[in-house]
């Protein structure tokens, strides 16, 4: 017990710092404190996961759920509107999360193909050239989704088709979002769009 302490409290002291591997040989009388004498070597190496990324168009009720909820997760949250009242609203305090108040969604153009895009604006006819725009620079993005139902799905799929969007991207397109789970509370929604980009990040 007293060594297993000791290795975890030398590898959240490493986890803190730069170095990535260390090795280190600890005498248990001397360095531990332990009765019993001899050594014991062990090898540290630091691995920190990335932060995934989330880039959320609109912030009506399910979004302000949604990044709430996310405030709990290692991600970093990009969350953009351009509805003053509902950007507003956001929690301006939360440490992972960038607000932008915009006319127009070309703030896309500064993200990169490692983001899970969600698009939650006032409706498809918002939500089309935002959809094309992400199919034009990340085509190859993990996560692109939609929320709505499976009709607004089938008219979204449409109209990008329409655009000449790739089939690829399209087939990917996830509308509705969210794992099938919970009811139409937005906290709910918010679980099961976070049950679906966890589920799929660990693909």
């Amino acid at each position: 017990g007293k060594i297993e302490a000791y290795v975890i409290f030398h590898a959240i002291e490493l986890l803190a710092g730069e170095t990535k591997i260390e090795t280190a040989t600890w005498n248990l009388q001397k360095d531990i404190g332990m009765t019993c004498g001899g050594e014991m070597s062990f090898i540290f190496e630091a691995f920190r996961s990335p932060k995934f990324k989330v880039a959320i168009f609109g912030a009506g009720h399910v979004a302000q759920a949604l990044t709430r909820t996310l405030a709990n997760i290692e991600c970093q949250i990009i969350c953009m509107d351009d509805r003053e009242e509902w950007i507003s609203k956001l929690n301006t305090e939360q440490e992972n999360l960038k607000i932008i108040h915009t006319n127009n969604f070309s703030e896309v153009d500064n993200l990169d193909e490692e983001t899970f895009f969600i698009s939650m604006t006032k409706g498809h006819a918002t939500d089309v050239p935002i959809l094309k725009r992400i199919s034009q620079l990340y085509p190859q993005c993990p996560y692109v989704g939609v929320i709505g139902s499976d009709l607004k799905g089938k008219r979204v799929k449409a109209d990008l088709k329409e655009l000449d969007v790739s089939k690829g991207f399209i087939d990917k397109l996830r509308v509705p979002i969210g794992l099938p789970i919970g009811n139409d509370n937005p906290y709910e929604i918010s679980i099961s769009i976070i049950a679906e980009l966890l589920q799929i990040r660990g693909e």
